[in-house]
C-alpha cells in the first residue's frame, strides 16, 4: 500500500509543477504615444511595451488588461504579443482581457500591446478648452515586483506646439512614478490655438442676426463673455473694451448681471464689465475718463451692496441675485482695486482709499 502510494505522489509530482504560480516581477515599462488629429478631435496611437521576468519556481502567471481601457471595435479580437507570437486574449473574466502564461525559473519575456484611442474634451478648465490622454498603468501594480518608473514618450508633431506651451514639436518625455502606488497617467493640453480659438468665436458672434443680439440670448452673451477672455489673453485691448462696453449695455438694458460663470467655465471670475473696459482703454492708451464716469455710476449701486452683504453671515444670500448675480461668482478682491482704481481717474482720492481699506 505505502508503495503505491510512493508511485502515485511520483508520477503527480510534474503535473503539481506545472500548476504552481510563478513569481513575475516588471522588470521595466514604456509606452509610445503618437497624437494626431481627426474628424472627432485629436487620437491616440499608444503602444506598450513591458518585460516581465520570473523570479519564482517553473509556473504559470495571469496578466491581465482592463477590458475598458482598451477600445475595440465589434467582433475585433484583441491580441499582445509574446517575445514575437501574438497571443489573442484567453478570456475577458472579472472586466479585464487575460492570458495565461508558463514561465520558467528566471525566465524572461517581452508582452506588448497597442491600439488607438481617443481624448477627451475638457472645455470648462480653461477659454481655450483642454484635451486629456489618460494611458492605464495602475493595474501594472499587481507584480510581484516593480521598476522605479515608467517610460513615456508622446509625439505630437501632427499638431501646433503652442497646444503644449511649447516653441517646437520635440516629443514629450516623461517618468511615470511606479513602485506599489503606481497610477494611471494623464496628460492634458490645450484644445485650441489661441489665434483659431478667437477666430472661431468673432465667426460665432458675427452670425447672429441684429434680433438675436440681446442679453437674454445666453449664447450670444456666453460668446461675447468668452471673447473677453481670449481678448484679454491676447492683449487685444482695444477689442476687449469694446467686448466689454456691448456687455456693460446689455446688463443695463435688462438690468441683469452677466456672467456666466460656474462649472461650463470653471477658470471664470466675475468682475464688472465697466471697470474691465477701464483697465483695457488704458492700456490700450485710449482715453478712458468717460468709461470711468460710467464704471462710477454702475459701482456706486453695487458697492454698498456688497459692503451690506459681506457683514452677513451668509453674505451670498444677502445680495439681490436677480440685480447683481452671485456673490461668489465674483473676484472681489480686483473689483476693488480696479474700483479704487477708477476713483482715482476721476480725482477721488479719498474714495479711493476708502475702497482700498476694505479687505476680504
Amino acid at each position: 500500500m505505502i508503495r503505491i502510494l510512493l508511485l502515485g505522489l511520483l508520477y503527480s509530482a510534474p503535473l503539481l509543477a506545472a500548476e504552481q504560480e510563478a513569481t513575475p516581477a516588471l522588470v521595466s515599462a514604456s509606452v509610445e504615444v503618437h497624437l494626431r488629429p481627426d474628424e472627432k478631435g485629436v487620437s491616440a496611437e499608444i503602444a506598450f511595451h513591458v518585460v516581465v521576468r520570473n523570479d519564482g519556481e517553473p509556473g504559470t502567471f495571469e496578466f491581465g488588461i482592463p477590458l475598458d481601457s482598451i477600445p475595440t471595435k465589434k467582433n475585433e479580437e484583441f491580441a499582445i504579443t509574446v517575445d514575437t507570437k501574438a497571443l489573442p486574449a484567453q478570456s475577458d473574466s472579472d472586466g479585464q482581457y487575460r492570458w495565461t502564461l508558463e514561465l520558467g525559473a528566471g525566465q524572461q519575456v517581452d508582452l506588448s500591446w497597442s491600439y488607438t484611442g481617443g481624448t477627451t474634451l475638457l472645455p470648462q478648465l480653461h477659454p481655450l478648452g483642454r484635451r486629456r490622454l489618460t494611458l492605464p498603468l495602475a493595474h501594472l501594480r499587481r507584480f510581484a515586483a516593480l521598476p522605479d518608473s515608467v517610460s513615456i514618450t508622446v509625439h505630437y508633431a501632427d499638431l501646433p506646439a503652442e497646444l503644449f506651451e511649447r516653441t517646437d514639436t520635440t516629443p514629450l518625455k516623461f517618468a511615470q512614478p511606479a513602485g506599489k502606488r503606481m497610477e494611471d497617467f494623464q496628460l492634458t493640453w490645450f484644445a485650441s490655438t489661441l489665434a483659431a480659438r478667437i477666430s472661431e468665436q468673432e465667426a460665432r458672434r458675427e452670425a447672429f442676426s441684429e434680433k438675436q443680439r440681446t442679453a437674454v440670448n445666453r449664447g450670444f452673451t456666453s460668446t461675447l463673455v468668452l471673447l473677453a477672455d481670449l481678448y484679454a489673453r491676447a492683449g487685444k485691448h482695444v477689442a476687449l473694451a469694446e467686448t466689454c462696453a456691448r456687455l456693460a449695455e446689455l446688463e443695463a438694458s435688462s438690468n441683469t448681471t452677466i456672467t456666466h460663470c460656474g462649472p461650463s467655465a470653471g477658470w471664470r471670475k466675475y468682475v464688472p464689465w465697466r471697470l474691465l473696459q477701464v483697465d483695457a482703454l488704458e492700456k490700450a492708451g485710449v482715453d478712458a475718463r468717460q468709461a470711468a464716469e460710467a464704471a462710477r455710476a454702475h459701482m456706486q449701486v453695487l458697492w454698498p451692496a456688497y459692503l451690506k452683504a459681506r457683514e452677513g453671515t451668509r453674505p451670498f444670500d444677502q445680495l439681490d441675485r436677480s440685480k447683481h448675480g452671485n456673490y461668489w461668482d465674483y473676484d472681489w478682491k480686483r473689483t476693488r482695486e480696479l474700483y479704487a482704481h477708477v476713483l482715482e481717474v476721476l480725482g477721488d482720492n479719498q474714495g479711493a482709499e476708502s475702497v482700498r481699506d476694505v479687505q476680504d
